[in-house]
């Protein structure tokens, strides 16, 4: 799973303004449970992609099961 988020990276690196790379990126952390990295990740590509309505519900999921995660 961490080479995915290295490739992701990676993909970012190449074209900075790519919001597809963050999205994929933040999906491989959400994975991880590395929920502050994964919303920071979709909260930059939703400045990039303001309407983009999977960003939106995935930032939505994720904070919700970071909440439910700390409330365990």
């Amino acid at each position: 799973m961490e080479a995915a988020v290295d490739l992701a990276t990676a993909a970012g690196d190449l074209q900075p303004n790519c919001y597809e790379a963050l999205y994929a990126r933040a999906r491989t952390k959400r994975e991880l449970k590395q929920y502050p990295s994964a919303i920071r990740d979709v909260t930059e590509a939703l400045k990039m992609a303001p309407n983009n309505a999977e960003l939106t519900r995935l930032l939505a999921r994720m904070q919700n099961e970071q909440s439910d995660s700390i409330t365990q």
